[in-house]
């Protein structure tokens, strides 16, 4: 099963409540990700999620793109870099101007990339972070077509 529908399967199975929402309510507002949930969220969303840094976690959308999650604990941020300098300036800002979720910009080697980031202190419920990670997913494949 891909990681967006996954996702999908696991938003459903949250809502309706199972084993992770014993351990975690999806309706308590938290004001920070520790890692052990967002290890958990990684987990119902690719069971093959790295950790690749100090509260950073690497997985893949739709097979081949790698995302990291970048834990600041009081923020979070999704990241994904693409292998191809092709992309016009132009294109890059096309997606800014259309596009209200995510930001792309090119990296020093003149990569796309695109991101997206969401401030968790004022408070979020752990439905939030996984349509987060599922809006930035279905970004992911829309910006992969558009830079074609």
């Amino acid at each position: 099963m891909g990681g967006i529908a996954r996702l999908v399967a696991f938003l459903v199975f949250f809502q309706v409540g199972g084993v992770f929402a014993e351990s975690f309510d999806q309706r308590a507002v938290t004001a920070e990700v520790s890692p052990k949930l967002l290890e958990t969220l990684l987990r119902a969303i690719d069971g093959d999620y790295k950790e690749v840094g100090n509260n950073a976690y690497a997985f893949t959308v739709k097979g081949k793109y790698k995302v990291v999650f970048f834990n600041k604990i009081k923020d979070v941020q999704l990241f994904v870099l693409f292998d191809t300098n092709e992309v016009s300036l132009t294109r890059i800002n096309d997606w800014n101007t259309n596009k209200r979720f995510s930001r792309a910009y090119l990296d020093r080697e003149n990569r796309p990339a695109l991101e997206s980031d969401l401030d968790v202190e004022g408070g979020v419920t752990g439905e939030s972070i996984i349509r987060f990670i599922a809006l930035f997913s279905e970004s992911v494949e829309q910006f992969a077509e558009h830079i074609q």
